[in-house]
């Protein structure tokens, strides 16, 4: 997950908010971790959650709600290898908003941040929030999951707007989950609208996830799917072999990434793999296609060197057509010069 969408957070609060701060919700206590069944994965790669904490939601049912069943949310994910983040937002000044950024979960660390949360008050900015977060998702790779606790009182059309255009740009799979809290119709209707734009997403109200076994549920479905684990789009990532500007030569600093690959390949006989060549982008695409190509035919002579059968590798050039990092700086165009070792589905 790209970490820029976020900016930094300070969570040691020493102001509170009075009024619907010191409101107490309704009892809700704080779910069991779900465990992942046998028969069950881990189906994203990212999930944010997204906290109301605008002026709309003062009410013993609302905020306060939503900050418990925040932590119980965070009591309840699974242990895995994904991304988390979240955001609490009130009123259209962002550097108020309070934000825990993207990083591989961490039970304790996440849920110090979801229990910092605090009441920020004004307006409820639900498409300003999602404006902010598109350019992040949109550099973001695998399945992700948004996770939204909101009364639904925001501009139904702007919201709607901005979730469309999301779900229409977004490179993997997206899901939008909507927890309603407090009972308003429209925005009940907002919500319900905003997980259906984006096919596998689900609306709730929270009296729903109160209990013990209703947030395990909820959290299950947000998190888990049923049967084997599928490869990543495009195969299993195995290694990257990188190369000097205009060169197919295998470098010393690659010799780890290829003798581990092989390795690999070589203790499952069924395995095949794709070697994925790609260049920077100086240079004519011509030239670029054949280079890309040399650099693959080098890494498939290299696994061959160490026992694996030509007839299990797939060679084949991109050029400069699917760089890893934008070409405008030499780190950058370092990162595109490689061939990318997969293992094939």
């Amino acid at each position: 997950m790209s970490r820029g969408f976020l900016v930094a957070v300070v969570l040691s609060v020493n102001v509170i908010a009075g009024g619907c701060q010191s409101m107490r919700g309704p009892e809700a206590s704080l779910a069991a971790q779900v465990l992942p069944q046998p028969n069950e994965y881990i189906k994203i790669d990212n999930v944010i959650l997204i906290v109301d904490a605008s002026g709309s939601m003062c009410g013993a049912d609302k905020f306060p709600l939503a900050k418990e069943l925040a932590r119980s949310f965070a009591t309840a994910m699974p242990s895995g290898d994904y991304t988390a983040a979240m955001l609490a937002f009130g009123g259209e000044t962002t550097a108020r908003w309070i934000k825990h950024n993207p990083d591989r979960f961490d039970r304790a660390g996440f849920l110090h941040a979801v229990s910092q949360l605090y009441w920020l008050k004004g307006s409820t900015p639900l498409a300003l929030v999602l404006e902010r977060l598109k350019p992040g998702l949109d550099e973001t790779t695998g399945n992700t999951a948004l996770v939204i606790f909101s009364d639904g009182r925001s501009d139904t059309s702007a919201v709607l707007d901005v979730c469309t255009a999301i779900v229409n740009s977004y490179p993997a799979k997206i899901c939008i989950h909507t927890v309603q809290f407090g009972d308003d119709p429209a925005g009940g209707t907002l919500l319900e609208n905003m997980a259906v734009l984006s096919a596998c997403g689900m609306f709730r109200p929270a009296s729903h996830i109160v209990t013990d076994e209703g947030m395990q549920q909820f959290v299950r479905e947000v998190f888990l799917a049923q049967g084997v684990a599928p490869y990543p789009a495009g195969g299993r990532h195995l290694g990257t072999v990188y190369f000097n500007f205009d060169k197919c030569d295998i470098r010393p600093d690659a010799v780890p990434v290829i003798d581990a690959a092989a390795a690999t390949v070589n203790a499952d006989p069924q395995m095949t793999v794709s070697l994925d060549g790609h260049t920077d982008a100086r240079g004519a695409e011509s030239y670029n296609q054949t280079l890309s190509e040399k650099r693959s035919d080098a890494v498939r002579d290299a696994l061959e060197q160490r026992g694996v059968a030509p007839a299990r590798m797939r060679t084949q050039g991109f050029g400069e057509s699917q760089p890893a990092a934008p070409n405008d700086t030499p780190a950058n165009r370092q990162l595109n010069r490689r061939v990318e070792i997969k293992a094939l589905p």
